[in-house]
């Protein structure tokens, strides 16, 4: 894969290439369980043709790999966040010794 713009991937496969657009915004958690519920609902209904449970199937799988993701993602933000916090303490006590 390479990224040939800001906002878009280029995937070069063995017998096609194609440009992901890449998102604004990422998905949030509550976006992503309404879409596994939406998925896992649908399963249920009578007389599902196989393509109709492969996309469902190919929606709960994404939705499982996000939910992954994103716990990690969360994580890396709030330690992000306590290394920010921290600095900034830092920086406080290294201006008032200076004064003193």
């Amino acid at each position: 894969m390479v990224q040939e713009e800001e906002n878009t991937l280029c995937t070069e496969g063995l017998s096609s290439s194609s440009r992901l657009k890449l998102p604004r915004n990422l998905p949030n958690i509550e976006g992503v369980m309404k879409r596994l519920m939406a998925a896992l609902n649908a399963l249920e209904q009578p007389k599902l043709d196989i393509v109709e449970a492969q996309t469902l199937g190919s929606i709960i799988q994404e939705a499982r790999i996000c939910k992954g993701i994103f716990a990690d993602y969360v994580d890396c933000r709030g330690i992000e966040g306590m290394l920010l916090g921290l600095r900034r303490k830092y920086d406080r006590l290294a201006k008032k010794a200076e004064e003193a």
